[in-house]
């Protein structure tokens, strides 16, 4: 799951700062909130990338199941029908007239 590039070089400092100063302790409901946003993640069909643009009508339930990935059928057609293909198809007689002579 990609959250964001590499931190810079400020922010790695200020993140070294805040954990000197014991400001960095996770919570409960940071862990819970966490959590949550990641069992969303894995219910969305849609993979977005960086930079796509998107309208609120994307996360819709509706514009989700156009992204689901569908499943294989589980029964062939033409076993359930019970025909061979191959017999239904015909080859017809040469036309003489589009050979050529030797």
């Amino acid at each position: 799951m990609d959250r964001g590039g590499p931190l810079t070089g400020e922010e790695q400092r200020q993140v070294l700062r805040q954990q000197q100063q014991g400001g960095l302790r996770p919570s409960t409901t940071d862990m819970r909130m966490s959590v949550t946003s990641d069992n969303y993640l894995r219910q969305l069909a849609r993979r977005w990338k960086i930079g796509d643009v998107y309208a609120p009508h994307d996360l819709s339930p509706a514009e989700q199941r156009k992204w689901r990935v569908g499943k294989r059928p589980d029964v062939d057609v033409v076993d359930m029908l019970g025909f061979n293909p191959l017999d239904n198809y015909k080859v017809g007689r040469p036309v003489p007239f589009l050979r050529t002579s030797p």
